[in-house]
């Protein structure tokens, strides 16, 4: 069995029952990624057009008949300076895309959901490395899509064209929002930066001016996140906390008062 980069094998199982993951591979820290795609292809139970209609219209002809793969919290689907034949399409889950510094500290450059194209790199030419590391955050579910047949479609069909170009130009927009609040003077500042970015791209409605963020938020995230200690990042929080600007239903469970959620001059 190929030593796969995302450190996991799938069971093949019934038709009815999904598909499931089994535990990591003893010794599968070598990581090969196109050993990845020629792995998943004999090893997966596969799952066709399952909830197509969430996407946008001009990717709904590239995912038909393309494989549904999971993928657990934690396990690094793409490792920095990796070539992958396959670009990955989210259905469902967060992919965290970070760098790490020569200490060893992750540095988050975005968090990504459906329907995102992985790796950004793809966007550069289908012959470079991946520059970060790609992470799930959260249990997810990805569409493996042959590089070959998105160029293709993007050839064919000038939409899928449009929106791609569209789409990753609003996540290099994002990115450079974020960069440019890592230059903020004090921690409140940035973490109300990391806030603010985390409300408007992930976080659903409560009642009255509250949202809560989709998915579980602790302060490693937040410190990785703004490029500051977990330290600094407790004592910011529990200043937002007493003003009012955030709560904790449960443990990890953030909820942010957008009503004051504004940016610090």
């Amino acid at each position: 069995m190929a030593r796969i980069a995302v450190d996991v094998i799938f069971d093949l199982v019934d038709a009815g029952k999904g598909c499931h993951l089994l535990s990591p591979k003893a010794g599968s820290s070598n990581h090969n990624t196109s050993e990845v795609s020629r792995t998943v292809t004999s090893s997966l139970h596969l799952r066709y057009n399952r909830g197509m209609d969430v996407f946008p219209p001009p990717l709904i002809p590239i995912l038909r008949d393309m494989r549904c793969k999971p993928i657990r919290k934690g396990q690094i689907m793409l490792y920095r300076g990796d070539r992958t034949p396959d670009v990955y399409i989210i259905h469902s889950g967060i992919v965290k895309i970070y760098d790490v510094d020569e200490q060893g500290n992750e540095k988050v450059l975005q968090l990504v959901k459906r329907p995102a194209v992985i790796p950004f790199a793809f966007f550069s030419g289908s012959t470079v490395a991946a520059k970060w590391f790609y992470e799930a955050l959260t249990d997810c579910e990805i569409y493996v899509v042959p590089q070959i047949k998105l160029i293709q479609g993007i050839r064919d069909d000038s939409n899928l064209a449009l929106y791609l170009m569209n789409w990753f130009s609003g996540e290099v927009h994002e990115i450079l929002q974020r960069l440019s609040s890592l230059g903020k003077s004090t921690a409140r500042d940035k973490l109300f930066a990391a806030l603010l970015s985390l409300v408007n791209r992930h976080s659903t409605e409560r009642r009255g001016p509250w949202r809560r963020i989709t998915f579980p938020v602790n302060h490693q995230l937040l410190a990785d996140m703004t490029g500051i200690t977990r330290e600094s990042i407790t004592v910011a929080m529990k200043g937002l906390q007493d003003d009012g600007m955030v709560r904790h239903p449960r443990v990890n469970i953030l909820e942010v008062n957008t009503s004051k959620l504004t940016t610090p001059e």
